[in-house]
């Protein structure tokens, strides 16, 4: 019986990461495993369940209705198997000396993040710290496959699966390209800045952010995701765009107008796995956060 259960559990392992890395190849990789070893694996648990989890099209796998419900249950299972032995020596230790994975976009990784890893190193020398500085959704594709303990992004919609702490807020402003005809206003209203053509996020690959005020925008000439490319589209002189204040440097070139009747600020913060405990190495980042928002 201990037999099949240690089978059941490379079965899963490698259904796991061939629904994670689409290729079964690749799955072998990562689990240094080869490929008929994987592909022997995940039809012995469908077998096992009576249950088909891949669609088969040549090269290509993609989960059945079955294996996306399969997948959602297992991952944080294998996930938490396979970080049990590091997990466990760092509490047993007291202190974390493993890796940390954080996901981050530009204006994260530029004003605010090495601030916190600075404070972590000197707390915790001997811990290795891998950053990703990608889009937003791509943060949270990291966070739910487990490819990062921690991912930064402006949240302002419940998700189900993932708890948001926020951290610290940004004002939005309007910027426009040199020379644009509201460069060298004092303050701008929504309604003034709608007559325009505007470059506004990527909505549809966006997080959580509710966007009514992009949806005032009625000559949106461009959707962009991040900040960053935002920012080039105006210098550019595509268009204007509104964007968290953070964001904006003295290199940029770009003019900053403040908007009023923009009352709302966007709210940074983090993002992490519901109902899944997390590593020391990750404890320990959220505690220096928290100790930072609050001055400690």
């Amino acid at each position: 019986m201990y037999a099949n259960k240690g089978n059941r559990l490379k079965q899963l392992r490698a259904f796991c990461q061939v629904a994670r890395l689409g290729s079964v190849t690749e799955a072998g990789r990562y689990i240094a495993s080869s490929q008929p070893a994987v592909s022997q694996q995940v039809r012995k648990l469908e077998g096992a369940l009576g249950a088909t989890l891949f669609q088969r099209k040549g090269p290509h796998l993609t989960l059945t209705p079955a294996g996306h419900q399969l997948y959602e249950m297992a991952m944080p299972l294998v996930a938490r198997m396979d970080r049990l032995a590091g997990v466990f020596a760092d509490q047993h230790r007291g202190h974390a000396t493993g890796e940390l994975d954080i996901a981050v976009g530009p204006t994260t990784a530029e004003s605010v993040l090495p601030g916190y890893l600075h404070r972590l190193h000197e707390r915790q020398r001997d811990m290795v710290v891998n950053v990703a500085v990608v889009g937003n959704r791509e943060r949270v594709r990291r966070l739910r496959e487990f490819e990062a303990d921690i991912a930064f992004s402006a949240a302002d919609l419940p998700q189900l699966d993932l708890d948001f702490q926020p951290v610290f807020s940004s004002k939005m402003v309007l910027i426009a390209p040199p020379g644009h005809p509201l460069g060298g206003r004092s303050s701008v209203s929504i309604s003034e800045a709608a007559m325009y053509p505007a470059v506004t996020p990527r909505l549809a690959d966006s997080v959580c952010h509710r966007g009514e005020q992009y949806g005032r925008m009625p000559n949106r000439v461009a959707e962009v995701d991040g900040w960053s490319e935002i920012k080039r589209f105006v210098e550019e002189g595509i268009g204007i765009a509104f964007v968290p204040e953070i964001c904006v440097t003295d290199l940029d070139r770009v003019c900053k107008i403040p908007v009023a009747e923009y009352a709302r600020p966007l709210v940074y913060g983090m993002l992490t796995r519901r109902n899944c405990p997390p590593s020391l190495a990750a404890e320990s980042f959220v505690q220096i956060v928290k100790e930072s928002a609050t001055g400690d």
